[in-house]
């Protein structure tokens, strides 16, 4: 399957395989000509077949929710196609669809949106922008919410000021009124491309960041050949530099044709490249730090994380910091300390005949990843961070996976770990620390 369907105007190119995403990048298509619906598709697959958005970026940023639009941009109007005939149109029916409840897109607290246009597709996004930004409309909340979400932009081949020569002027049938944009200095572009510098310049002091709510422009470099049946074929460039280098943070040629400069071949492509770090540096700026989030761990130095959590710590004497968080760890029975921290119901033992209890590794683990089997102690970890090398970075790495989800880990309870399983338990109950929701005093760590 290509995509997964979450309706015929939004498709799923990419999203976690478990836990939640924390960011979304939306592709929006071009114009196309007739008989050619699944341009949501197309447009962002290159010459071998790959999705890049989906194999590229999916890679890069694996908590990410990758969506591509579908919307009537048909040159032609005939009794199915190019019936949606205005930018207007579009971008209001984007927004409901946006804001359906199993879509809900950039309605995510913390989840950066960011927006990836193709020709046309970058006014539609303009356009959904300044819907979104209107005063005493419906929604008000989903839209403020949604315009705080979102980071940034790239935008291929925009023909900000239309273009000398219509590449679709040799369809057969009716034209859309949609290709009168493509006219040289359509007014109606005009108006939109300031109202939407505009709102950019508001929406940076807004945010107290000139790092969001920036433009990436990558303009196409090679000649475009006109490809109408029975016609004579022209090429030229389309999109030239003069009009798509616009309001725009940073400009840079890509490698293709109009239709090819958006279909990376390969992450060693520059023009992708550019994109991967433009998107990364916006997500960077966006992101508010999470309470109590983890710092970056150097395989080195446990001993400097746990002060950084717990004052307490000496460097030597671990019982300690497990006394000062929980009281109820006397040195030496860890079930105690289960007991203050672990949510009751998922690791009682349903025994008629036995007290509350917190023994059973394989519960723990089984409630963290998901793991059925509850034998295979290092798949389990391994399912949270398949990437680590040791097995102690893959306990901190679950750790931390735990902390974005606003758990908060203990690194060690002791020294003496002998057996694989020992430790992997360990890893487990660590994860499952919550920040709060417990019924013990704790303090704040800092």
């Amino acid at each position: 399957m290509f995509a997964n369907r979450i309706n015929d105007e939004l498709f799923v190119l990419y999203e976690p395989s478990y836990g939640p995403y924390d960011m979304e990048i939306i592709f929006v298509h071009d114009l196309y000509t007739e008989g050619s619906e699944d341009a949501w598709k197309t447009t962002w697959t290159n010459d071998d077949g790959t999705c890049w958005p989906r194999e590229f970026l999916g890679k890069k940023f694996p908590r990410a929710r990758i969506l591509s639009v579908s919307y009537d941009a048909c040159v032609i109007t005939n009794s199915t196609q190019g019936r949606m005939n205005s930018l207007f149109t579009i971008a209001e029916n984007l927004m409901v669809n946006f804001f359906l409840p199993r879509s809900k897109v950039g309605l995510t607290s913390n989840c950066p949106v960011l927006f990836v246009g193709h020709g046309l597709g970058c006014f539609v996004i303009k356009n959904l922008m300044l819907k979104a930004s209107e005063q005493f409309a419906e929604n008000e909340e989903k839209r403020r919410k949604f315009l705080e979400n979102v980071g940034g932009f790239v935008f291929y081949s925009p023909f900000n000021s239309g273009v000398k020569w219509d590449l679709y002027a040799n369809e057969s049938g009716q034209s859309n009124t949609l290709t009168d944009c493509l006219r040289p200095h359509s007014a109606e572009l005009s108006r939109l491309n300031e109202a939407f510098a505009s709102l950019r310049r508001r929406m940076q002091e807004r945010r107290n960041s000139r790092n969001l709510w920036t433009v990436l422009t990558i303009c196409e470099s090679h000649e475009t050949a006109s490809s109408s049946r029975g016609r004579s074929q022209r090429s030229g460039t389309f999109v030239t530099e003069a009009t798509a280098r616009f309001d725009c943070e940073q400009f840079r040629f890509g490698v293709g044709d109009h239709f090819g400069v958006c279909k990376h071949q390969s992450t060693g492509d520059v023009g992708y490249q550019c994109v991967e770090n433009w998107l990364d540096s916006i997500l960077k700026s966006q992101r508010k730090p999470r309470p109590y989030s983890m710092p970056k761990f150097d395989g080195t130095d446990d001993e400097n994380v746990l002060k950084a959590f717990y004052p307490q710590f000496d460097g030597t004497d671990n019982e300690n910091v497990l006394k000062a968080i929980s009281p109820q760890f006397d040195g030496t029975d860890h079930e105690n300390l289960l007991k203050a921290f672990l949510p009751r119901e998922p690791f009682m033992d349903p025994s008629p005949d036995k007290l509350p209890s917190y023994n059973s590794g394989e519960l723990v683990l089984k409630f963290l990843s998901d793991i059925h089997t509850g034998q295979d102690y290092e798949a389990a970890l391994l399912k949270f961070t398949s990437d680590m090398d040791s097995l102690k970075e893959q306990a901190y790495e679950a750790a931390y996976e735990a902390a974005v989800l606003k758990f908060c880990p203990l690194l060690k309870f002791s020294s003496h770990i002998d057996s694989l399983e020992e430790q992997a338990y360990e890893a487990a109950v660590k994860s499952a620390i919550p920040l709060t929701d417990f019924n013990v005093d704790t303090p704040r760590f800092g």
